[in-house]
């Protein structure tokens, strides 16, 4: 006969509930209470009914493109640095790993290709050195898209970049 959770919380001294909390790694229980239900839990050989699913990894790609290498120098690092800490911090804050992936070159049928392969819920593209012509290609793509570091008033993507004009009428004002 199966072990119950019934068992399992005569075994350990707590409650039912503090078994279910504990063995579908809830929180509310402290970590003592925890291992002391595991441990009975193991050595009733307990086996849940329910089938467990395995968690969901949600995973957000970074692309980083260099298309003639002339604007992403290695000052310009820096800030891509930068821009994978906070995409990093970000995606691990929302329960998602970030990938990042470089291409040395624009070669759209690649690219396209890897926004098209594994499961990716969405891709952040640095678009630095990427014209309208380029961004035009994207159209295809089926996932939310983040283009970073450009932007074309003409596409209908999300574009988030800086306002060099306004920053430079700032500080010579």
């Amino acid at each position: 006969m199966a072990t119950t959770i019934k068992q399992i919380a005569e075994q350990a001294k707590v409650s039912l509930a503090t078994v279910s909390l504990a063995l579908n790694m809830k929180p509310g229980v402290s970590d003592d209470t925890r291992d002391k239900v595991l441990a009975a839990a193991s050595e009733l050989d307990y086996r849940s009914r329910k089938r467990r699913k395995e968690p969901v990894t949600r995973t957000i790609r970074f692309l980083w493109i260099a298309k003639h290498g002339h604007i992403i120098n290695l000052n310009h690092r820096v800030f891509i640095a930068d821009y994978i800490d906070g995409l990093e911090r970000e995606s691990r804050r929302h329960q998602c790993t970030l990938e990042v992936m470089s291409y040395e070159q624009f070669n759209p049928e690649e690219i396209l290709l890897s926004l098209d392969q594994g499961a990716i819920a969405g891709a952040v593209i640095l678009g630095t050195e990427l014209d309208e012509e380029d961004l035009q290609r994207f159209r295809t793509v089926r996932l939310p898209l983040v283009f970073i570091d450009t932007y074309h008033t003409s596409l209908d993507f999300d574009f988030v970049d800086m306002n060099n004009d306004s920053s430079v009428f700032a500080v010579v004002d």
